[in-house]
């Protein structure tokens, strides 16, 4: 009795707390209808627009053209005559044969007279047309042809159409054609309240058809509403007839059928948890027994860790003391390093010194022999021009025997022209030339020869000089061949020194090598002897941290015991036989 009191009173909590949070702002058929009517009476408010927008324009163009067939057809017709004050008239009866279908016709002569089918009151036909133009001033916009939306004629506004009445070449008369805006205007109207009663009658059928559509699918939601509001009030039971729910919609019924299956599958689930929180107090209980036990091992571990941490902290201040050593013969071994590497540098550098002497005597040794063969070249140059100037000895002797010979025929030519006598004179002349000429060829021949005899005894002079120089570079060379072969002993011994002292520091580098590899042992065993200590004290701390875990395990079993109980209390809310 007392949980059914309870039962009660947390229903009505509920359906309070519901009342609450309000019913919402819209109905949900009012919003169907609002979406299905606004959109349409904006669509046939926008086509009615448009539509009468469209006939307005169609019929003012369809006016437009038809005068212009009218204007057009008139001048045709009044262009092959001639047209005065006097003949107009004979046009009337072709000016009222569009009258039936309310088109006007005017012809309109020079100065603004004329005839048209218009009548006024008394029945007589109106002359005066309104026509603004001059026939002189304005003849190719006439002769054009336009278009008018006034033309006030006797009082009354006309569309009209002017087309040019043209005979011989010359702008005789205006053909008109009219027709009253009242008329147009008219047609335009109504055509207007044509479409507007449409729409209306659209409107109102389509806002008909949505209702019923509304109401016919609120049917079906409100299935859902009843089924939602038993769910809300704890109520699991099926109490409503399947066929209450049935809905020609294929969305409505399947709303309905899984609120239904939510329902039952909500009632077998509810059933499950009433099951599952009495079997949740029993499992509890074992747990809390449970978690009591491993709180007592846990302690143990604690001791046996805490006995360990402080071996390993022994252990860590022994590698400390073995790392400080190693440190200090690792500083000695760097020491030595140090000036074995700045030995081998010496000597590297003594080396390279070295290496370049003889590199510097390679090239004195060879500049050296360059000289040699430039000495050896000049000498052999002095040589080519004794023997040349031989050769010129031996031509200037050619010259000399040449020029006896001349000296011989100038006397010999002499003697025959004296033996000529008047006839020989120039030819005594010629032979007095040549002789003369020979004997300064005789003169050339003899400065060439001593001078050739000079230049000889000079060259000799040079051979010898150079043969002397020769001998001199190659008394230099031995002196540089044996110095360099003394270089290349030096090089040898430096390079043999060089090789022992970088054998001492490859050496001296393993040394450094083995013993950062030690010491890398030694600080490697001492972070493994930290990280035992630090681990020992980790997992004591661990140890610690699963003590008060399960400590808290116990005092969450007991807060579970009591949401079980809660729970077990809380799916009581819901009916499910």
């Amino acid at each position: 009795m007392k949980k059914v009191k309870e039962k009660k009173v947390k229903a009505d909590k509920f359906n309070d707390e519901k009342s609450k949070k309000g019913q919402g702002i819209i109905k949900l058929g009012t919003l169907i209808l609002t979406i299905s009517i606004v959109p349409l009476f904006l669509s046939i408010v926008i086509v009615t627009a448009v539509n009468v927008f469209m006939t307005k324009n169609n019929m003012e163009s369809q006016v437009e053209n038809t005068l212009y067939v009218a204007a057009s057809n008139l001048s045709t017709h009044c262009s092959g005559n001639r047209i005065t004050g006097g003949t107009v008239d004979s046009y009337n009866e072709y000016l009222d044969c569009l009258k039936e279908q309310g088109i006007e016709q005017g012809i309109i002569l020079e100065g603004g007279s004329g005839t048209s089918s218009i009548k006024n009151v008394n029945d007589y036909r109106v002359r005066e047309i309104e026509f603004t133009k001059d026939f002189v001033a304005d003849r190719e916009a006439i002769e054009a042809g336009f278009f008018a939306e006034s033309v006030s004629i006797d009082g009354v506004d006309y569309f009209g159409y002017f087309m040019p009445i043209i005979t011989d070449d010359k702008l005789v008369a205006v053909a008109f054609a009219g027709k009253e805006q009242a008329v147009v205007n008219g047609a335009i109207t109504g055509s207007m309240l044509i479409s507007l009663v449409l729409a209306v009658v659209s409107v109102v059928l389509f806002s008909i058809i949505g209702v019923f559509t509304g109401r016919y699918i609120m049917s079906s939601v409100n299935a859902v509403i009843r089924r939602m509001d038993a769910l809300s009030n704890g109520d699991l039971r099926d109490l409503f007839e399947a066929k209450k729910d049935k809905s020609q919609i294929k969305e409505m019924v399947s709303l309905v059928n899984e609120a239904e299956y939510m329902q039952d599958t909500l009632s077998v689930t509810i059933g499950k948890v009433k099951n599952v929180s009495s079997e949740l107090g029993v499992n509890i209980a074992e747990v809390t027994l449970l978690s009591d036990s491993s709180a007592g091992k846990a302690k143990q571990i604690t001791n046996a860790m805490e006995e360990l941490s402080l071996a390993a902290g022994g252990m860590a201040e022994n590698v400390q003391n073995i790392n400080v050593q190693m440190m200090e013969i690792g500083n000695c071994i760097t020491d030595i390093s140090e000036v074995v590497e700045l030995l081998h540098d010496n000597s590297e550098g003594l080396l390279k010194t070295n290496d370049e002497a003889r590199e510097d005597m390679n090239v004195i040794l060879a500049n050296s022999k360059k000289s040699v063969d430039a000495v050896s070249d000049i000498t052999e140059q002095i040589r080519e021009t004794n023997y040349s100037i031989n050769e010129i000895q031996k031509a200037v002797e050619i010259i000399l025997s040449i020029s006896d010979q001349t000296q011989l025929l100038a006397l010999n030519a002499s003697i025959e022209a004296a033996r000529a006598g008047e006839a020989g004179k120039g030819f005594a002349v010629v032979a007095g030339e040549i002789s003369s000429l020979s004997v300064q060829s005789a003169e050339g021949a003899e400065m060439i020869k001593d001078l050739a005899h000079t230049i000889m005894k000079k060259s000799q002079t040079s051979v010898e000089l150079a043969e002397g120089i020769t001998t001199l570079i190659e008394s230099e060379q031995k002196s540089v061949l044996e110095t360099q072969k003394k270089y290349q002993e030096l090089s040898d011994n430096i390079s043999q020194s060089v090789t022992k002292i970088r054998d001492i520091s490859d050496k001296t580098d393993n040394l450094t090598e083995y013993k950062q590899k030690v010491l890398d042992n030694v600080q490697d065993l001492s972070a493994i002897s930290e990280e035992n200590y630090a681990s020992c004290e980790e997992v004591s701390a661990n140890v610690t941290e699963i003590i008060a875990d399960v400590q808290n395990i116990n005092a969450n079993c007991e807060r579970i015991h009591i949401m079980s109980s809660e729970l077990e209390d809380s799916v009581e809310f819901f009916h499910t036989k």
